[in-house]
């Protein structure tokens, strides 16, 4: 018998109208929109109690599918918690998406005799003798087609974008429509498939399209798994992919008693091919759905949610829905101006010292990159911290491997190996014939250079140029932390190399310029250039011990790895156009007038704020890597919204005017267009942004 108000009341549930009323959906299709902090677990599990105990649904029949497996332990912890003395979670299923397809394979595979073996395992992804690795056959497979092994970041790349198509279900002769730029990639693509099936090998993106087949051509299994599930939910729905979709709409049909949880604005996994449009259109896909939102926010106090209403809702394609809470308002959200990397974490240091030990603080970032400075800092500081599902792909970044190549050359000139990495990165303008040579003619405690000044036909100029080059390496083996980067960059003419690279291979020369501002950071207090691969396997020891410390009350996250989280404070670092929001999305906005990207960037951000429960902190920079940085779009939003205009400041600053500049000293302004100005300094002109600079009082005009 249905008796909502004992079912409550017996087992201590504490829902409000919205949250009621999802859990007393019984039958038929339905989306919940269900805002940040609201609840969404308490809200599942009740309404699996309610089938279950007033409905007499049997627990076995009803399927809960989410998109992590921590989050799929979460969910069943919950449940256990409030219903486990009366039924055991383990009569109810809670699986991510893709073990439930691994177990559809597994039942095929009893059923057919033809069994698939999984090569994801990332442990063995460095693993040069394991032959049936997915990272070992992408990287043999690129070779063949390349010429070259590719980076650590290619690899990603192309993992990426075979995900994407499957997941996107797109086809082969329709990659060409799609912003697929991997060099060769549909010949990798195919050929690669065609190595798995030949071999019965499968990877977590098959688990998804080969179960999907399965079930279309397999109608005695679909009609097993369809009597099984009479009722599905699916937990953070604005992650689902087409394949996905595709996969639980076959399941749900005929009876369609299917429950669609999630947030639209937090859908930021378009580089995997989730589309928040399949959200958006579930009431299309399914007749008579029911649509459900929860709107009350549990977790933050009421200025950081009016903030992030009115942030998201410049977004066009999204549910229009309103966040509220009953938390009221501590502390205004604030935008913090840095004038660099070192004064930003220095802002934050100071912060968290003040900060009660009761506290967690989350120091959020776009990208993983932002993390190693962060934690250097922390770390020299005294901090303890947890960082959260770090990819280490700095340390083994094609640029960071040059350098130490440098370095190795400069150590020690009978390294031919490393010499022979970088060589032509350099402005050496070394011949063929040269190199051969020098090849043939080496051998161990031999000076690679001296090598080369006994070639035979050396030329007046090629002298000049290998004895110049020799002369820089000599003076990088005896320069310090702060000067050895300038030589790599300068004098042996690196910069001009990563500038052609960018130019010829469509990369972001920024994104080159980040790791190399990175770089320095880290390494300008060495002594000399023999401690720097010291301090590199320091910090990689640091952030491998860093990783595991998940007792500690600051965690450092990319914001994608912070969804579902929450912390008193949250600091978010690094805030400047091209980084967040990030070239890409920019590029397009601007010259394809494609916004997809850009809005996905916004709802990237606005997970961001979400994850706070009483401070938040914006911090941008002013100069990025010794140059002036650009104020990000996201900073100018959050400044409207919070009402912060310095515009008065600048009535007294015009063409001419001469301005006394904290860091540049005394100039005279040479030009104005809005609120960028080019002024004349000694040390020569510099461009401005007038608004940050009297923002942060870095600029007063002389009389």
């Amino acid at each position: 018998m249905n008796d909502f108000n004992s079912f409550k009341t017996k087992y201590g549930l504490k829902l409000n109208a919205q949250q009621e009323q999802v859990v007393n959906h019984i039958n038929g299709p339905a989306v919940v929109l269900a805002v940040a902090g609201a609840g969404k677990t308490t809200s599942i599990v009740s309404r699996i109690g309610n089938l279950i105990f007033n409905y007499g649904i049997a627990p076995e029949t009803i399927l809960t599918m989410t998109f992590s497996k921590a989050s799929a332990k979460d969910m069943k912890n919950r449940f256990n918690e409030l219903f486990g003395n009366d039924i055991g979670s383990n009569n109810v299923e809670f699986s991510t998406i893709h073990s439930f397809t691994y177990r559809i394979l597994y039942i095929y595979s009893k059923r057919t005799g033809r069994s698939f073996s999984l090569i994801e395992d990332e442990k063995d992804k460095n693993k040069e003798n394991d032959t049936l690795n997915k990272y070992r056959i992408l990287r043999q497979i690129a070779f063949k087609y390349l010429n070259e092994y590719i980076t650590e970041d290619q690899l990603e790349e192309l993992i990426n974008n075979i995900g994407y198509v499957k997941n996107m279900m797109i086809k082969e002769t329709d990659f060409i429509n799609h912003d697929i730029t991997f060099t060769s990639f549909k010949e990798i693509y195919l050929e690669y498939e065609q190595f798995k099936s030949q071999n019965n090998l499968i990877d977590y993106d098959d688990m998804l399209t080969i179960s999907y087949e399965i079930l279309l051509n397999n109608p005695k299994l679909l009609d097993y798994l369809r009597n099984k599930y009479s009722y599905i939910q699916v937990d953070e729905a604005q992650d689902t992919s087409p394949i996905q979709f595709e996969i639980i709409k076959l399941l749900a049909y005929p009876k369609n008693n299917i429950v669609f949880v999630g947030d639209d604005d937090q859908s930021i996994y378009r580089f995997r091919g989730t589309k928040p449009e399949i959200m958006l259109n579930f009431p299309k896909q399914f007749n008579n759905t029911k649509s459900y939102f929860m709107e009350q926010n549990f977790r933050s106090t009421e200025n950081i949610i009016n903030l992030a209403n009115s942030f998201i809702k410049q977004n066009e394609k999204r549910y229009k829905k309103t966040i509220f809470t009953e938390k009221s308002e501590l502390v205004n959200p604030e935008v913090i101006y840095s004038e660099d990397e070192v004064k930003q974490i220095e802002f934050i240091i100071d912060k968290l010292k003040s900060t009660s030990v009761n506290d967690s603080t989350a120091i959020l970032f776009r990208n993983n990159q932002s993390a190693i400075y962060l934690m250097d800092q922390l770390n020299k500081n005294g901090f303890n911290f947890y960082i959260k599902d770090f990819k280490n792909k700095f340390f083994k970044h094609w640029i960071i491997q040059d350098i130490l190549n440098f370095i190795n050359v400069a150590i020690d000139p009978s390294d031919i190996n490393s010499f022979f990495n970088i060589y032509y990165k350099t402005n050496s303008y070394l011949s063929k014939e040269i190199l051969t040579y020098a090849k043939n003619n080496s051998y161990p405690q031999k000076n690679i250079f001296n090598i080369m000044l006994s070639y035979p036909n050396l030329t007046d100029l090629q002298k000049i140029n290998i004895i110049k080059v020799k002369s820089n390496f000599n003076a990088l083996k005896i320069s310090d932390g702060e000067r050895f980067i300038k030589i790599i960059e300068n004098q042996l003419g690196y910069e001009n190399y990563l500038k052609r690279h960018s130019k010829n291979n469509s990369n972001s020369l920024g994104n080159f310029k980040n790791i190399l501002g990175t770089f320095k950071l880290i390494t300008v207090d060495v002594e000399n250039i023999r401690e720097v691969k010291t301090k590199l396997n320091e910090l990689e020891l640091l952030l491998k011990r860093s990783s595991y410390n998940k007792d500690a009350n600051i965690t450092l996250s990319t914001v994608h790895s912070a969804k579902g989280l929450e912390f008193d404070n949250v600091y978010v670092v690094d805030i400047v156009e091209d980084i967040f929001p990030n070239y890409s999305s920019i590029k397009k906005a601007k010259d394809e007038k494609s916004f997809d990207e850009l809005e996905e960037e916004r709802r990237l951000m606005y997970v961001a704020i979400t994850r706070a429960k009483e401070k938040l902190f914006f911090l941008s920079l002013l100069y990025k890597n010794s140059n002036m940085a650009n104020k990000s779009l996201f900073v100018k939003e959050i400044e409207g919204i919070l009402n912060i205009n310095d515009s008065s400041k600048l009535k007294t600053i015009y063409e001419n005017a001469k301005i006394d500049h904290k860091k540049f000293g005394i100039g005279k302004i040479k030009s104005i267009d809005k609120h960028i100005a080019t002024i004349v300094f000694p040390t020569g002109e510099k461009i401005i942004d007038l608004d940050i600079c009297t923002q942060n009082n870095l600029i007063k005009r002389l009389n």
